[in-house]
Formats: structure tokens, sequence, C-alpha cells
């Protein structure tokens, strides 16, 4: 890691129930379907912060399984640069109620694997478009 003033490491978890996958939108920020996830509380792992932030923005509970993926980068912010990784779980829910958190997110929503295969890159989050096309591949046709 070259010389950073900021690591920001945040977790997302891809949740599935019944063959469908929960995307949401923002209210702000950059546009797109991204996964429920976020910023880190002081103590918490990486798991808690899945498990509150999928409460929190889309009202599930969720058991967070395996990372499927991460991704990382550096952002340049005036003269400082900063080092950022997104890590991306893979989770279960046992509920499809969705219940979204107004002041953080526009619309959330189950999709089917068909959906989501051909739905167009531009129409996904641009951090999460890897890790979501990585898991929809190796689904079955």
């Amino acid at each position: 890691m070259e010389n950073a003033s900021l690591v920001s490491i945040k977790p997302y978890c891809l949740v599935r129930h019944h063959g469908r996958i929960a995307l949401m939108r923002d209210k702000v920020g950059k546009p797109g379907w991204k996964l429920a996830g976020g910023n880190m509380e002081p103590g918490e792992s990486l798991v808690d912060t899945v498990v509150r932030e999928a409460r929190e923005e889309v009202g599930l509970t969720v058991v967070p399984g395996r990372i499927i993926g991460w991704k990382d980068f550096y952002r340049t912010n005036g003269a400082s640069k900063e080092y950022h990784v997104r890590i991306f779980f893979e989770g279960a829910t046992d509920t499809d109620v969705l219940v979204i958190d107004p002041d953080e997110v526009a619309e959330a929503r189950w999709f089917t694997v068909e959906e989501l295969k051909k739905m167009s890159l531009e129409e996904l989050y641009a951090d999460h478009r890897e890790a979501i096309r990585g898991v929809l591949r190796s689904i079955p046709k």
C-alpha cells in the first residue's frame, strides 16, 4: 500500500432469499443498484457491520456467509491519497419483506437472477458491478 492518509474498509452483503437477490439504490450519491452495507462503526467487525447495515438500510436480518469478492482502489482527495477496500459477503435471510430507511435509501427490491443477468452494467453501482456479476456467472442457467 502506498502512503495513504486514509484507509477505508466497507463490507457489503449480497443477500439471497428463495432464488432472488436484494438490491437497493441510495437516496444521494452515485447512481445504480447496490448491495446493502457500508461504513463500519468503532469496535465493529466486518460481519457485525454487514448485519447492522442490512437491518438499517433495508430491514433485513441477514446471516453473512463466505466472502465472494473484494475490490480495492486509491482515490485522491485534494493533496491526500485515500486507500479504499470493499469486501463482499454472500448472505441469507428468512424474509422477503424489505423496509427501507427513507433517509438513506431511495428504493429497494428483490431481483431474480434472470433479471440481473439482463441488466446493463450501467444500472449497477460501479463499485459493486464485479461482485454481482461474479456471483451471477457462478449460477447455472
